[in-house]
């Protein structure tokens, strides 16, 4: 397990800027790898204290949050995807959640337009993009739309903020 985790640390450290997690936060991803979700959700909560208004920390508890009550993103983890939408519109993490989390709910058409603006920002020729392409081929007709969505569709709804509120 040592060897494993030391990799796992590194794996984390050393990813391509974009992806990389806050300074210090390794251990807390390493939580969630290790199926560890409570202990990762409280760990994230803090480190949010720590780097308030970061938008893939929120993602990041998003999903932890989400695992820990019981794979939906449902409730708390959906209002911290949309705040980290709000300081990042194009967080591939945030945006991957409120597609899932807008299909969770059934708004279909909600969550193609989150997945298209996901496609946008993925880097071409990437597994990335191929697996996104996948989802909206399955998605797009069962929300009704053509396979090919046309661009006043693709766009996905703003995100509300209520004034003075803050996540």
């Amino acid at each position: 397990l040592g060897a494993s985790l030391a990799a796992s640390v590194a794996s984390f450290r050393y990813q391509p800027r974009g992806m990389r997690l806050t300074p210090g936060a390794e251990m807390y991803a390493v939580l969630r790898v290790l199926g560890r979700f409570e202990e990762s959700a409280r760990a994230h909560e803090h480190l949010m204290q720590l780097v308030p208004g970061d938008a893939q920390v929120m993602a990041d508890y998003a999903d932890v949050l989400g695992m820990t009550q019981g794979r939906t993103l449902t409730g708390r983890p959906f209002e911290l995807v949309k705040s980290a939408l709000q300081i990042d519109p194009a967080n591939k993490k945030a945006l991957a959640l409120a597609g899932t989390a807008a299909m969770e709910q059934g708004r279909l058409a909600e969550s193609v337009g989150y997945w298209e603006r996901l496609a946008a920002v993925v880097p071409p020729g990437s597994d990335d993009e191929k697996e996104v392409a996948e989802v909206l081929a399955e998605l797009r007709p069962r929300a009704g739309l053509p396979a090919k969505a046309a661009a006043s569709v693709a766009k996905a709804p703003p995100v509300p903020v209520a004034a003075g509120k803050s996540v």
